[in-house]
């Protein structure tokens, strides 16, 4: 993985559970997985999600960015379009509306390497999580692994 990895998922209506709806995304053979409380997924439940995981290992997600970190990451040779986009969600602020359409953004740790895949866990009280432990294949991710990543979730109609 780059600093930024963008997958497409697609909803799995036999993998879901009584409170989370789940997206996969076959990535070499290897599912990336992530599921989203019911809660928090908008009416019409979209049959796609757009979630994107950009490394934030190295910054401090609590406060916006200053100038001097701006430049910092621009010097550490991460795209335009990425710290704009890193500038745009942080802090983090969890969204309470029930079935919003808003993007979420979310912070996950990691938690522990499987054979195949990465598991991480969201920051913060597990009653309040956005969004379940995604998996993220082990090939797409730099060696190594983020400590923490920032996952925003857009939905696709």
């Amino acid at each position: 993985m780059a600093r930024t990895r963008d997958f497409v998922c697609r909803l799995d209506l036999f993998k879901s559970t009584d409170n989370k709806l789940r997206w996969d995304e076959d990535v070499d053979g290897i599912k990336f997985e992530l599921y989203i409380p019911k809660w928090r997924v908008p009416e019409p439940v979209p049959p796609t999600i757009s979630a994107r995981a950009i490394d934030v290992s190295r910054i401090d997600i609590n406060e916006q960015l200053s100038p001097v970190q701006v430049r910092a990451l621009y010097d550490a040779w991460l795209p335009e379009d990425e710290v704009r986009e890193i500038d745009r969600c942080i802090p983090v602020v969890a969204c309470r509306d029930p079935h919003s359409d808003q993007p979420i953004i979310a912070v996950v740790r990691l938690d522990r390497a499987h054979t195949q895949t990465v598991r991480y866990t969201p920051v913060g009280d597990d009653e309040t999580w956005e969004l379940g432990q995604p998996y993220i294949p082990i090939a797409v991710l730099p060696d190594p692994y983020p400590t923490r990543l920032l996952m925003k979730v857009t939905w696709v109609y």
